[in-house]
């Protein structure tokens, strides 16, 4: 006979389905005597005893995923991604910025009907390219936002599907620098053959060599940035998954947001302090001086500058919360380390 339930075929004299443990009607002859029992349905009634406190634990994690302070986070990560495709619309197909290319086109002599085929090509590119560039983003911003969704979930674990997102485009980032780096080692190895072959003096190949070291170190400092956040995320997801509490989230990372934070911070002082002084600044009466005027003109005198520093406001938010949460988080795993240990 088969399962009303699953549809398996079963022996005919079967109490139980011994593929889904449905109960099912006896056939005359059958032992009864076992009736009550059923074997196939015990190991679906089990459960897998977890560690003492491991839902604790897990809690912790959950309050840091569905905290205030990580929903500002990804709320500002993701607008900050936002405007900056924004921006980039803005820049390619607004009207002004058309008129200051071709004041800046008029100024070195290109004839109007290459300055328009130009235009069109650039603009379609420029939306492209941003789109492109911003896609590992707004990933990390959907990985982010999924893992938010999980952590505020009623469910008593939390899932990682976010997390591996963002570490699926760490990794992307991790594989793209160590392409540029073999890139920059061939221009170096490249270089160094012509400075070679043309007899360049030995500060020019001393420039050479520093400067190659100097990418090399940049690309270096990089990787292990992303490698700390690789290796934090681990740490979540081993978290979320098991139960057992670990302080192995990078502090390098936190520290590395304040930096980021700060610097950005500067950088949106700079912008107001240029912004409210743009009109001040002269130039040099020559063809250069022209051009950085026009330009200047242009990028202080439009939204383009309003958008330009609500991003980096966005950015700096962003970088505080995402470092805070990484010491508060890292600070009650430690916590509930040293009660266990207590214990």
């Amino acid at each position: 006979m088969f399962c009303p339930k699953c549809g398996m075929q079963i022996p005919d004299d079967s109490a139980f389905c011994h593929h889904c443990g449905q109960p099912v009607n006896s056939q005359p002859g059958s032992n009864q005597q076992y009736s009550n029992y059923n074997p196939y349905q015990q190991p679906y009634a089990q459960t897998v005893a977890q560690p003492q406190g491991s839902q604790k634990v897990v809690d912790k994690l959950k309050s840091a995923g569905s905290s205030p302070l990580f929903l500002i986070a990804v709320i500002a990560f993701s607008l900050a991604i936002v405007i900056s495709l924004i921006t980039s619309v803005y820049t390619s197909t607004s009207s002004d910025f058309a008129d200051t290319i071709m004041i800046l086109a008029s100024k070195f002599g290109v004839d109007y009907d290459i300055y328009s085929t130009f235009t069109t090509a650039s603009v379609a590119s420029s939306i492209f390219s941003a789109v492109m560039s911003s896609l590992p983003s707004i990933i990390v911003a959907i990985g982010l936002w999924l893992t938010y969704s999980s952590a505020i979930s009623k469910n008593n674990r939390m899932k990682t599907s976010g997390l591996t997102l963002v570490k699926v485009i760490m990794v992307f980032y991790m594989v793209m620098l160590d392409i540029l780096f073999g890139i920059c080692e061939i221009i170096f190895l490249i270089s160094s053959v012509a400075a070679t072959s043309y007899g360049v003096d030995d500060g020019t190949t001393i420039l050479l060599v520093v400067f190659n070291i100097l990418i090399i170190a940049i690309i270096a400092f990089i990787n292990v940035y992303y490698a700390f956040i690789i290796k934090s995320i681990n740490t979540a997801k081993r978290v979320a998954t098991t139960g057992v509490a670990s302080d192995k989230v990078s502090s390098f990372v936190g520290v590395l947001c304040f930096i980021s934070a700060i610097g950005t911070a500067l950088t949106l002082i700079a912008n107001l302090i240029f912004y409210a002084t743009a009109s001040s600044f002269t130039f040099a009466a020559d063809e250069f001086g022209d051009v950085l005027s026009i330009i200047m003109d242009y990028y202080y005198s439009t939204d383009l500058m309003l958008l330009t520093l609500l991003e980096l406001a966005m950015t700096l938010t962003a970088d505080l919360c995402f470092g805070i949460l990484i010491f508060k988080f890292r600070g009650s795993m430690r916590k509930l380390i040293a009660s266990e240990n207590e214990e």
